[in-house]
């Protein structure tokens, strides 16, 4: 699974550059992983179940409206949900 970040991010303490990352979940931990070309970095998520099912994984970022955030979230079959907070970096 593969996000584009058009601007630089704030994630638990960390800042990600703008561009292209690599999306996995580590279940057992709770976390969920991106890659880009400045490394691999770890984060906490919130598991959720999903409202509907799914057959493969997917990930996709939403504007939170009226704030400076957006929500990664990655689905995992069956239907499972990991959330990810990111901070606008300015």
């Amino acid at each position: 699974m593969r996000i584009h970040l058009a601007t630089p991010a704030q994630v638990a303490g960390n800042r990600l550059p703008a561009g292209e990352y690599e999306v996995g979940v580590d279940e057992e931990r709770g976390q969920v992983t991106l890659a880009g070309a400045g490394g691999t970095l770890r984060v906490p998520a919130t598991r959720r179940s999903a409202k509907m099912r799914v057959d493969k994984p997917s990930a996709q970022l939403r504007q939170v409206a009226g704030e400076p955030r957006r929500l990664l979230i990655v689905r995992t079959p069956p239907a499972i949900e990991w959330v990810v907070s990111l901070q606008d970096a300015t």
